[in-house]
């Protein structure tokens, strides 16, 4: 699939061009995972985090949230395709740890998200 190339600003108001509007879908998909990611990610790995077992679960759930964005994200945005990334991105994703083992897999699954991001660059923030 081609990488859109006509920037959201200039999109007339209406329109049918398969191509606009799949640079609009990208768009608003990625406003959702920036919507809280960085702030999720600080309450996680930032130098005073200590989220508690309630917070840690909520994290994890916004994490696989922002996961199922990124993935159709990052074809567009990254070249070439980041395929160790992405794949352990989705194996963190599907697991699910037991409670000794959550914090840990937190942890991890925070930075293989982070990793994700760093390679979008710019188009990340």
């Amino acid at each position: 699939m081609p990488t859109p190339s006509c920037p959201v600003e200039e999109l007339p108001q209406w329109t049918t061009d398969r191509s606009a509007l799949q640079t609009l879908l990208i768009a608003l998909r990625q406003d959702l995972v920036e919507e809280t990611v960085y702030e999720d990610l600080e309450a996680l790995l930032g130098e005073h985090a200590s989220p508690t077992p309630d917070e840690a679960a909520a994290l994890a759930g916004r994490f696989r949230r922002v996961v199922d964005q990124l993935v159709q994200i990052v074809p567009h945005r990254v070249q070439p395709y980041p395929v160790d990334e992405v794949r352990l991105v989705n194996r963190l994703h599907a697991e699910r740890p037991s409670a000794q083992e959550a914090r840990g897999h937190l942890r991890r699954f925070a930075m293989a998200i982070l990793d994700v991001l760093d390679l979008m660059g710019e188009t990340a923030r």
